[in-house]
C-alpha cells in the first residue's frame, strides 16, 4: 500500500482531495459513532455486555484520530513548502498580505481543528457509557 503522506507531496489532486477528507472525518466520525452506537446499546443490554458499543465508539476515535494527524501533517507540510518557497531576495509584501493564509494551509489547519473537537465529542459522547450503567 502506498503511503498517502507521500502521495500528497507529489500529486496535487490527491492532497486536496486529502485535506478534504481530514476536514469531513471528524464530523462523520462523531455521526457515524452517534448512529451506530446508541442503536447497539438496546441490543447491547439485552445481551448483557457493551463490547459493540465500545468497539463503535473505538472505530469512530480511531478515524478521527488519524484525520487529526493526517492534517497536522499536511499542515506541516504547507508550512515547510511556503518557507522554501519564500524569496529572501523579494520585497517584502504589505502588512495586509502577510496576514493571508493559502487556502491549502486553511483548509489543514480547519481539518485538524475540526478533528481535535469532534475527537472531543466523541469522548465526551462515550463516557456516560463507560461509567454509568447504561443498562437502567
Amino acid at each position: 500500500m502506498r503511503d498517502p503522506i507521500k502521495m500528497a507531496e507529489h500529486d496535487p489532486a490527491f492532497a486536496l482531495a486529502l485535506l478534504w477528507l481530514c476536514i469531513l472525518a471528524g464530523p462523520l466520525s462523531w455521526s457515524m459513532q452517534l448512529a451506530v452506537a446508541y442503536p447497539l446499546l438496546d441490543w447491547s443490554c439485552r445481551a448483557e455486555h457493551l463490547l459493540p458499543v465500545h468497539l463503535a465508539t473505538a472505530i469512530a476515535f480511531v478515524f478521527s484520530a488519524v484525520s487529526a494527524y493526517l492534517s497536522w501533517h499536511n499542515l506541516k507540510l504547507h508550512r515547510t513548502l511556503e518557507r522554501i518557497n519564500e524569496n529572501p531576495n523579494s520585497q517584502k509584501r504589505g502588512s495586509e498580505g502577510e496576514s493571508e493564509m493559502p487556502p491549502r494551509q486553511f483548509m489543514a489547519l480547519a481539518g485538524l481543528m475540526l478533528s481535535l473537537f469532534f475527537l472531543l465529542v466523541i469522548v465526551i459522547q462515550w463516557l456516560p457509557v463507560l461509567l454509568l450503567d447504561a443498562c437502567i
